[in-house]
């Protein structure tokens, strides 16, 4: 703070004015309270706005402003009447986690210490502790309405806006930009770009096919050859199957060729043998006439 001070003595007076347990690190807390750190919040704020970001600077903000206030009287309301003193989300997180908790027995050692063992060792001794006072207050009904006790007052139209002696704002005008639209969004300056095979910092990783260090499963030698070695008999597999193929085809391609061949000296031979003979002339000095 001293150096702060030297630096702009008003950025320490601010920084005064605000309690350290906001701003300063060693006054944050080392245990998590929640289990998954995620943007669900921003990605559903942003889908309810998407109508209202294609419409002007002044009608957008009213049309926040308008879902924020039915929002906020909304959540206002439904609490009121919730009976538990943690919310219902966290209140299913708890209850599922205290099913998991009938695997394990706490010994109590004293002055609030207990010694946790299996199911299967040791006494059982238990202190009959309410859950709800290890849950963090942020997850409580008193913090939930606490938070939404604020009111977003409602604002009177344009018509009765004041009229101001500047010329009205208009949007700038819309040039299409040339050549094909950018579908890859901007990623943010902290975010390093992709890089291709094993960073410094993963050279200690293991790979998880050979589970030897210094590369990854895409690059794992043994697994390229194996690859390389799979590629060559299916290969030699696919050769052999045409081989096999082609001589078969050959070979009943041959065997059709010689018996139609047979077949055509049989029936030669059998119209050699059935040619009938010119039938006789009976005369008047046949014995068999007379």
């Amino acid at each position: 703070m001293a150096e702060i001070q030297k630096v702009d003595n008003g950025a320490y007076n601010h920084l005064i004015e605000i309690s350290t347990r906001y701003w300063c690190r060693h006054k944050f807390g080392t245990w998590s309270k929640c289990d998954t750190l995620v943007n669900n919040m921003c990605e559903v704020f942003n889908s309810v706005i998407v109508d209202a970001r294609e419409k002007t600077i002044v009608s957008m903000l009213e049309d926040i402003r308008v879902y924020i206030m039915r929002r906020w009287v909304d959540n206002r309301d439904r609490i009121i009447d919730y009976p538990r003193e943690v919310l219902p989300c966290i209140r299913i997180e708890v209850e599922k986690q205290a099913d998991a908790s009938g695997k394990w027995v706490s010994t109590y050692a004293g002055r609030d210490k207990y010694e946790v063992t299996s199911i299967h060792g040791g006494k059982e001794k238990k202190m009959c502790f309410n859950v709800d006072n290890f849950v963090a207050n942020c997850y409580k009904k008193a913090t939930y309405s606490e938070c939404y006790q604020h009111v977003v007052y409602p604002v009177n139209g344009p018509n009765l806006w004041e009229k101001t002696q500047f010329d009205d704002v208009f949007p700038p005008i819309y040039r299409k930009p040339i050549g094909r639209p950018k579908l890859k969004r901007n990623k943010a300056a902290d975010k390093n770009p992709t890089r291709g095979g094993v960073s410094r910092e993963g050279q200690n990783q293991k790979c998880s096919y050979c589970f030897s260090r210094g590369h990854n499963k895409r690059t794992c030698p043994k697994k390229r050859k194996v690859a390389a070695t799979s590629s060559a008999n299916k290969v030699a597999g696919s050769t052999r199957r045409a081989s096999r193929i082609i001589s078969s085809t050959i070979s009943s391609t041959v065997s059709s060729t010689i018996s139609s061949q047979a077949s055509k000296q049989s029936q030669a031979a059998s119209k050699k043998t059935t040619t009938s003979r010119p039938k006789r002339k009976f005369s008047v000095n046949d014995v068999s006439f007379q």
